[in-house]
């Protein structure tokens, strides 16, 4: 394959990728959705929202002001501080630089990005629940893991 052809065809898959203005509006709105109903629920519960919505319409965080940037990290900012608070009562595995928690096999439960709902439940104490039904992508070494801040 000559270089402009290997070009061209890069160029159109990055173009392809791309996300356009109102594609990217709908995301940050469904965003907001999601961060406002959270910050209603925690409210009704007399309990401090996850969330804050800027004038701009970004969501953060309110423990740290990271940014929200998908749909699905809503629920896992969500349950990670819930949990974060409860004390880690499942004994998971704690990693700071990926700000999650594993399994003792090294596979993930649940991040600030990512939760898996059986392995959730699965730490929170649900026995019916099945933490290795799935298999997933993320999974880290935790014999090369430091000491675990205590949750």
């Amino acid at each position: 394959m000559s270089l402009q052809r290997r070009l061209r065809k890069l160029e159109e898959t990055h173009a392809e990728l791309e996300e356009t203005l109102e594609e990217a509006e709908k995301r940050r709105e469904s965003i907001r959705q999601a961060a406002q109903q959270s910050i209603e629920g925690k409210r009704r519960e007399d309990e401090e929202p996850v969330f804050e919505i800027t004038d701009d319409g970004d969501v953060l965080c309110v423990y740290d002001g990271k940014l929200v940037v998908t749909y699905h990290q809503t629920l896992a900012e969500e349950w990670f501080w819930d949990y974060v608070a409860w004390g880690n009562p499942g004994g998971l595995i704690y990693d700071e630089q990926s700000e999650g928690f594993y399994m003792p096999n090294g596979e993930l439960a649940f991040s600030r990005d990512r939760c898996y709902l059986p392995r959730f439940f699965w730490a929170i104490g649900d026995t019916r629940a099945n933490p290795y039904c799935i298999s997933v992508p993320e999974r880290i070494d935790i014999s090369k893991l430091g000491p675990s801040r205590d949750y």
